[in-house]
This record gives C-alpha cells, structure tokens and sequence, in this order.
C-alpha cells in the first residue's frame, strides 16, 4: 500500500536530479516542477494499475451466461453482437466449464449467423443448415429481434422456438419438437 507511492516520489526525486545534472542553468524551480511532474505521473500510473477499470455492461453476455445452467447439454451459439462481447461470455462459459459441466457453448459462424439475420427466406440453404444443426443440438440465437423471419421458418418444420436470455437482450432457443427428439435419439 504505502510503498508504490513512495517509489513514485523517489522515481520523481531522481528524475529532476538527472534533469538538474543534464541542464545545470536550468536551476532549482525546474528541478522541483519537474520532480512535481514525475511524481503526479508516477502516482497516475500507480493508481491506474492497482484500481480496477471500470467494465461497461455487457447484456450480451449476461444474457448469454443466464442460459448455461439452463441448457440440456452443450448447444451452439449464434450471436449478432460486437465480438468482444462474445468472446467475454464464451471465455466465461469456459470458465464455468470445470464447476458445471459440459455446457460451453460451439461457436456458429458469423458468416451463417448474418445469413440467418435478416431475411432468411432469401437463403434457403443456410435455414436447412440450421434447421441440421438444431436436430443435433439445441441453437441459441440473438438478439431475437435480428432472427424474427427466421422463426416461423423453423416452426413450418417442426422445430420448437422459445424466448430466453435477458429482456436486455433476448435470445431464440431453438431445439426439435418433443417428438422429434424422440425418433432422432437411438
């Protein structure tokens, strides 16, 4: 605790000593503003490093990470949102993975991701993908306002389309139809 700053203060010290060797008719009032300077910067990056910074809010994630516990085994995961906000819940997940099991999520790729956004009816081969994929394993998909054409698509053939995640950022849990499963399991 009382250490960095003392360090900060004697780098301060130092320096206007090296200053005041370096240019001797700059004299003792810039020695001391310049041991000022190195001081209050030795003190700024000391603060900087032990306090924490500030994280904004990632909704993304929290609304990512409240599914876990919830998810029946492992399920991919579809998300139009920055990718660092993905990537922190997915580390997250993995984090989780020693204490909860096997729930960390496979990651869909953006390319599929953006296809299935939008106006999926346009792309017909990226819904029987995903309609492939949701027989396998249970797709989570958000935000679900992006994926709003793309539900009664998946709804025509059989599979079940449920709300999740957080009203901050909701997802689209899609998995087959009870009896689906029950024919695709051996």
């Amino acid at each position: 605790g009382c250490l960095l700053p003392f360090l900060a203060l004697w780098g301060g010290r130092g320096g206007a000593a090296l200053l005041g060797r370096l240019v001797p008719t700059a004299g003792r009032p810039l020695a001391v503003a310049a041991a000022a300077l190195f001081a209050v910067g030795g003190a700024a990056s000391v603060t900087a490093a032990i306090l924490p910074a500030k994280q904004p809010r990632n909704a993304a994630a929290e609304s990512l990470l409240a599914e876990i516990p919830a998810a029946e085994g492992p399920f991919r995961l579809g998300v139009r949102a920055p990718r660092v906000q993905v990537a922190s819940a997915w580390l997250a997940a993995f984090d989780r993975l020693h204490r909860e099991g096997p729930n960390v999520p496979a990651l869909l790729a953006p390319s599929l991701v953006d296809r299935l956004a939008g106006a999926p009816e346009g792309e017909p081969a990226a819904v029987e993908g995903a309609i492939v994929l949701a027989r396998v394993t249970p797709l989570l998909l958000g935000p679900s306002g992006d994926f709003a054409g793309l539900r009664p698509l998946l709804e025509a053939r059989g599979l079940t389309v449920e709300e999740a995640g957080t009203s901050d950022f909701p997802l689209l849990r899609i998995r087959p139809e009870p009896k689906a499963r029950e024919k695709i399991a051996p």
